[in-house]
């Protein structure tokens, strides 16, 4: 497995399919909050708010899906039976594995298109809570 500096270099050994995935939820981040840094953690991008990491894909898990896992890097320790830090408004967006951190899970690129007011509404929500 390649050991990724950039997201360019991570993305140029994606598939088309999960090319194009990648590159809409980019967008879609980006475009909600045009604050956030960039960069590559757990091999794969990730994007910091406030100094702290926040949201990370996850594309190499065994469905072999594209995943957003929305956390909250070394802020505060994970509860693993705790209640989320902020409700799943977005019609079941997330599935939780902590109260703070959650994974959001799209199949294909129509999906994403589909959920993109939620996603927006959520991440607009979860990179405001400090």
């Amino acid at each position: 497995m390649n050991k990724y500096k950039t997201v360019d270099e991570f993305l140029r050994d994606q598939s088309e399919t999960k090319k194009a995935q990648i590159e809409l939820l980019r967008q879609i981040i980006i475009s909600t909050e045009p604050n956030v840094q960039e960069g590559i953690k757990w091999n794969a991008p990730n994007y910091v708010s406030g100094g702290q990491d926040r949201i990370t894909f996850n594309v190499m898990n065994k469905e072999g899906l594209v995943k957003l896992v929305f956390h909250m890097g070394a802020l505060r320790k994970e509860n693993k039976k705790g209640e989320p830090v902020i409700a799943d408004d977005a019609a079941e967006l997330l599935e939780w594995v902590s109260d703070i951190r959650g994974y959001a899970t799209f199949k294909n690129i129509e999906e994403i298109r589909k959920r993109k007011s939620d996603l927006k509404n959520f991440i607009t929500r979860w990179l405001a809570i400090k």
